[in-house]
Parts: C-alpha cells; sequence; structure tokens
C-alpha cells in the first residue's frame, strides 16, 4: 500500500489523508497482514471474500478447519457492529460454509493522528 500511496502521487500525510483511495489503501494493508499471520497458523488459513450478488458481503473471510471469522475493513476511529450490519441475515452460499461456528471482527484504526 505504501508504494501505491507514493506512486499514485500520495509524498505526505496530509495529502494522503485526504485521498480518495485512502479506504482501499487501508483494507489492502489489512490484506497483507491476514496473509502474513495466515502463513505461520497450522493448520493454514484460508482467505477469501463473501458477496451477495446485490453487492453486499464482507471484505475478508478466514477459514480454519470449520471455524470462520468474517472480517469487515473500515478505516475508521470507531468500528462497529453496525458497520457490517448489511450483511446480517444473509449465509455464504457454499454448502462448506454452512453450519459452521463463525464470528465477525471489524477492523477500524486504532487513533487519529494528528
Amino acid at each position: 500500500p505504501g508504494l501505491n500511496a507514493f506512486l499514485a502521487g500520495y509524498h505526505d500525510t496530509d495529502s494522503l489523508r485526504s485521498a480518495r483511495e485512502l479506504g482501499s489503501l487501508f483494507e489492502c494493508l489489512v490484506h497483507l497482514q491476514l496473509r502474513a499471520d495466515a502463513e505461520l497458523q497450522v493448520p493454514r488459513v484460508g482467505i477469501h471474500f463473501w458477496r451477495t450478488s446485490g453487492g453486499q458481503g464482507v471484505d475478508f473471510v478466514l477459514e480454519q478447519g470449520k471455524d470462520l471469522v468474517a472480517v469487515e475493513v473500515k478505516l475508521t476511529t470507531r468500528p462497529s457492529y453496525n458497520n457490517i450490519i448489511s450483511t446480517r441475515g444473509e449465509r455464504p452460499s457454499p454448502p462448506s460454509w454452512q453450519g459452521n461456528r463463525g464470528s465477525v471482527v471489524v477492523v477500524g484504526l486504532l487513533r487519529n493522528h494528528p
């Protein structure tokens, strides 16, 4: 994400904060961290995403054995369950995910930087 930001012309903090791509860059950073962490897990963790035909979904679904964790990435100082409310009531359609234990994690910015 750092190289992407630099090549897009964001060379300082102020210009990056006002970038329309900031949320996507943050999501990319989270994806890279999830991939690095998944490589260290035994058994390995699969990283997927899930979307309905209507466009609702979550950014990442982590799968390890029968356990699933939905990860929704939002660039906010106050992430909450309301950030993923659009996914409630819908379940991923692949049969291998039906009936498995799962949980939801919302990732956000930990604090504002001046």
